[in-house]
This record gives C-alpha cells, sequence and structure tokens, in this order.
C-alpha cells in the first residue's frame, strides 16, 4: 500500500485508525518500545511493501529511542515521524483531537538518525557558543605553531624516562585551571598525595615535593600558610584526580575520564600513561588493547567535547636514547599507530638529563598538528630546581648534544 501508520500501544491503533477514518491501515508494536528492533527486523520484508512507514510513537525518551532504532532499520527515505501535542494517539483521540491526528500524519516529516545533520542542522551546530572553545597554551611558539588549545582534541605526548613528564602535565593543568577550565586526571604511576604536591607547586613556586618530606603538620607554620591558601583561592573546586588503587582496567578508566567530563565539569583530562594500560591487556594483545581504548577515548573526546591529553612511552631506539636528548619522531610512539592516527596533536619532550650543563632544559617538538600542520621544534623550557617550576626559556648553548670528550653515556650500538 501507499501509507502504513505505526504506533507504541493497541489503544493507539484503534484511536489512529478511527481518527484516519478507518481507511489507512494501523498497526501497534507487539511489546511496546522494547520490541522494536526484533519486530522492525523481522517484519522487514512487510514494511518495505508500504510507499512510507509513518512513525507514531509516544512524545517521550522511549518513544524517541525508539523512533530511532526504526529509522535505521528501515530503508532510507521510507520513515516519516508524525508529532502530537499530548502524549500518545489514544490521549489526543479521549481529548475530542482526532482531526490534529489526521493533519499529524499528512505533515509527517521524513526522518533520518539524528547522526545525520542536514544543513539547517549543521549550521546550528557551527555556530553555536561554546564555553572556553579555544584557550591558550603556555608556550609562545607553540601557541602560535597550533594557534590554540582547543576542546574536542586529543593531544598525544611522549618522552623518555626521566624527562618530566608529570611536571609538564601538571603545569598544562594548572594552566588550564588558571584559563578557567576544571581539570581532571588519572596518574597511573604515582599516588594522588604526590600529584597534589605537584599543583600546589606550580601555584606557589616552592617545590613542595622536597619540602613535604615528612608529612604536612610536620613543616613550619608560614609554609602550612601558604600550601593552604593557594589550595583554597586556586585549586579547591577546580581539580579532580582518579585515586586508581593499581587498577588497569581500560574500560574502567574510560568511564572515569567519561564522568569527570559529564558528571564533574571537567573541560581539560589527563592520562598518563596510556602505555601501562597496553601492557595491563596481556602478552600479545598490547596493540589490540591499545587500538580499543584509544578508540573508546577518542569517542569519549567527541561526545564531551574535553581537551584530553595523553601520554605515551617510546620505543627504545638504537644508539642514542631519548634520555640522552634523541629526536623524537612519529614512529617512536610504543605500540599501537591509532596513537598517532587518533590524536589532533602529537609533542616531543626531549631531554638530555646526562648533560654536564644543560641538564634542566626540555626541547619541546611538534610532530602533528591537524588544525595548522605546523610541526619542527617549539619552545625551550628551563626548570629550576629552586622552585620546582618549568618554564620557557632560550634555547641553551650547545642544545642537548654533548662536546667531544664530554659524553656520559655508552654510544655503541645497540645500546
Amino acid at each position: 500500500g501507499k501509507r502504513l501508520i505505526i504506533t507504541e500501544g493497541e489503544f493507539d491503533a484503534m484511536s489512529a485508525f478511527e481518527a484516519m477514518g478507518s481507511s489507512w491501515p494501523v498497526v501497534s508494536l507487539p511489546n511496546g518500545t522494547g520490541s522494536v528492533e526484533r519486530v522492525f527486523k523481522g517484519q522487514l520484508k512487510w514494511l518495505d511493501s508500504f510507499d512510507e512507514v509513518v512513525l507514531m510513537f509516544d512524545q517521550d525518551k522511549a518513544g524517541v529511542d525508539a523512533k530511532e532504532k526504526a529509522v535505521k532499520i528501515l530503508p532510507p527515505g521510507k520513515a516519516k515521524v508524525a508529532t502530537l501535542d499530548l502524549k500518545d494517539a489514544n490521549e489526543m483521540w479521549r481529548a475530542g483531537r482526532g482531526e490534529e491526528i489526521k493533519h499529524a500524519v499528512w505533515n509527517a516529516q521524513s526522518a533520518r538518525p539524528d547522526e545525520i545533520l542536514g544543513t539547517t542542522e549543521l549550521w546550528d551546530r557551527f555556530t553555536a557558543t561554546i564555553p572556553n572553545a579555544s584557550i591558550n597554551w603556555p608556550w609562545p611558539t607553540l601557541q602560535t605553531m597550533w594557534n590554540g588549545w582547543r576542546t574536542g582534541e586529543i593531544t598525544l605526548i611522549g618522552a623518555g624516562s626521566g624527562v618530566g613528564k608529570s611536571t609538564l602535565l601538571k603545569h598544562l593543568m594548572c594552566h588550564a585551571i588558571e584559563q578557567g577550565d576544571k581539570a581532571g586526571g588519572i596518574f597511573l604511576e604515582e599516588n594522588v598525595r604526590r600529584s597534589a604536591q605537584g599543583f600546589l607547586t606550580y601555584f606557589t613556586r616552592k617545590p613542595v615535593h622536597l619540602l613535604m618530606t615528612g608529612n604536612y603538620q610536620d613543616m613550619d607554620a608560614p609554609t602550612r600558610g601558604v600550601l593552604r591558601s593557594a589550595w583554597d583561592e586556586q585549586i579547591k573546586d577546580n581539580l579532580e584526580l582518579y585515586d586508581h588503587f593499581g587498577s588497569m582496567d581500560p574500560e574502567d578508566l574510560v568511564g572515569h575520564l567519561r564522568f569527570m567530563a559529564v558528571g564533574l565539569g571537567c573541560k581539560t583530562l589527563v592520562l598518563d600513561h596510556i602505555t601501562m594500560l597496553a601492557n595491563a591487556a596481556g602478552e600479545g594483545m598490547e596493540r589490540l588493547g591499545l587500538d580499543a581504548t584509544m578508540a573508546d577515548l577518542r569517542s569519549m573526546v567527541e561526545q564531551t567535547g574535553v581537551r584530553l591529553i595523553i601520554v605515551s612511552h617510546l620505543n627504545r631506539p638504537t644508539g642514542r636514547p631519548y634520555e640522552e636528548g634523541a629526536q623524537i619522531h612519529l614512529g617512536s610512539f610504543r605500540g599501537s599507530t591509532q596513537l598517532v592516527c587518533l590524536s589532533d596533536n602529537v609533542l616531543g619532550a626531549e631531554r638530555n638529563q646526562q648533560h654536564p650543563t644543560n641538564k634542566n632544559f626540555t626541547r619541546l617538538r611538534s610532530l602533528k598538528c591537524r588544525i595548522t600542520g605546523n610541526t619542527g621544534v617549539a619552545d625551550w623550557l628551563k626548570y629550576e630546581q629552586a622552585t620546582g617550576y618549568m618554564g620557557p626559556s632560550e634555547a641553551p648553548a650547545g642544545g642537548l648534544e654533548v662536546a667531544a670528550g664530554q659524553e656520559t653515556f655508552d654510544s655503541q650500538e645497540g645500546y
């Protein structure tokens, strides 16, 4: 036939049938919205025999969800959606509004899955206001190269062991807090007490991890006062940390990041580091586990619009190690190529921690920026031991290279 009308319940079907002058076929779902997928797939051949199928489901969440499932099953262009002012066709009929049921059928709009956007929806999405859509990176050259730190993007950071990734991450989170973001983090290599020391170090410019060798109560009163003031004025209500208790289940950790974003309002998130999740997948499953985790993280970022920073360890290079200032490449990242492919930005942090004079300098290298395409050496950072702060600096004389006769590492092949 030309037109079939489908309702949720039997009373709705009878009401719509009478409203349409008892001349158009009307059926109902046999077991409510819970049966929509089974029934539509089982009756697809019969449903396809009609020119159009008008969905007149209830005007509630269950009805909307059922409509979405039905639209995806029906052949493209087949489904139309009738909108009612009251909950369902039976309520309309009992209210004496049968003529409006008829008009709803005649005016039913062609349906499409919510994921497919027309020009109107696209323009609305394009012009929608996103709070704090772009903030600045804390380092001027990287800010210029990447043109801002945007929501809905994944930034992958790689560095050798002991280069100072954790300090770098806490500086980024604190910088985001200073610009109005709430930040959340999962640090798998340290406990939350140690993490808190790093955040306080940034805001007080005091090396709290060195001052607090024992308990907070053991420090002198002025120091405790400075730390408490920084906590209350700059960190309180702006930071969420996950106490992982050694848990390495990827699904749980991604779920906790999603909760930080949706439930707690965090706009900047950090996962340090994803390599541990790959190791937790078990021998021989690292790559597959990493692929699945990255896909879940990409989906979470798209749905929540957060700024996500992921840290990864690097493959061991031949020759000069990364801890001695070796250059990082996209191929340096350990595990799956999905790490790089699904990230919007990729940053390498290079440091020669054995250099006789420049061991406190870190060279940032842009390896990928999906928006600008700018790559190459970005900023130089210098770590000040007296303050625990890592800030922008001029490039040191000689860079990260060691002059002949000053080598501090074994340069034999395979080191």
